[in-house]
Order: C-alpha cells, then sequence, then structure tokens
C-alpha cells in the first residue's frame, strides 16, 4: 500500500488462519493501515452481507508497527486494512496463510486472493 486510500477492503480469508508480519507501517494510528476486524462473522459467499456485519457489530481496531506480527482467525474475522489517510504513508507486510484440518476436508476457492491480487489471476 503505497498511496493515501489504498485498503484491502472488507473480506474474509479463503483459509482459517493469517500471519501477518508488518515490515512497514505508518506510525500515527491516525493515518490508517491498522487492522479492522468483526470477529465470529460467516462468510456465505453467495450472500456475504459485509454492510449487516458491519452494522449490527463491533468493529475492532488495532494499530500495527513495524517488527510486530499478528495471527488472525480470518476464515471467521471479517477484516480490512483500514485505508491509509494521505500521501507519503507505506504499509508493507509478509502474510501467510495456514490452513486447517477442515480446510483439507472441504473445497477451497480463492476468490479473496483473486479480488485482492487480480494481476496474479489474469
Amino acid at each position: 500500500m503505497t498511496q493515501a486510500g489504498d485498503s484491502h477492503g472488507w473480506h474474509w480469508d479463503d483459509y482459517t488462519y493469517s500471519m501477518v508480519w508488518v515490515v512497514d507501517a505508518p506510525a500515527d494510528p491516525a493515518d490508517g493501515g491498522g487492522l479492522e476486524f468483526v470477529p465470529n462473522t460467516t462468510w456465505d459467499k453467495d450472500q456475504p452481507r459485509i454492510d449487516w456485519h458491519l452494522s449490527n457489530n463491533e468493529i475492532l481496531s488495532g494499530p500495527v508497527a513495524p517488527g510486530m506480527a499478528y495471527l488472525l482467525r480470518a476464515d471467521t474475522a471479517l477484516h480490512r486494512v483500514a485505508p491509509l489517510r494521505r500521501e507519503g504513508l507505506v504499509r508493507t507486510v509478509l502474510v501467510y496463510t495456514y490452513g486447517s484440518l477442515d480446510d483439507l476436508t472441504r473445497e477451497v476457492t480463492h476468490e479473496t486472493m483473486e479480488d485482492v491480487y487480480p494481476e496474479e489471476y489474469t
């Protein structure tokens, strides 16, 4: 993320867990780039109802800082990266996704990765 307004919009991940290593992020949480999430939500791929989840649940947030890492239950936490609020800010991360035993026994599709990284799937 390198421009004002850049965000990874509201979504769930295709696999159960995501480990996010923060390489670079704005120093001031008011500048954006932090994690926002709604835990214990269900992703119905046919009707995600994101607006409903955001209107009917508390949105939790957490600042991020270079050098930190966080583990997210990414398949049941609706989440996003808050938009960068001004030019000159950067958020760089390494994201690892991990499947659970349940992920090995069901069909896993990759709509989320296709939305976040569309150039990789064209």
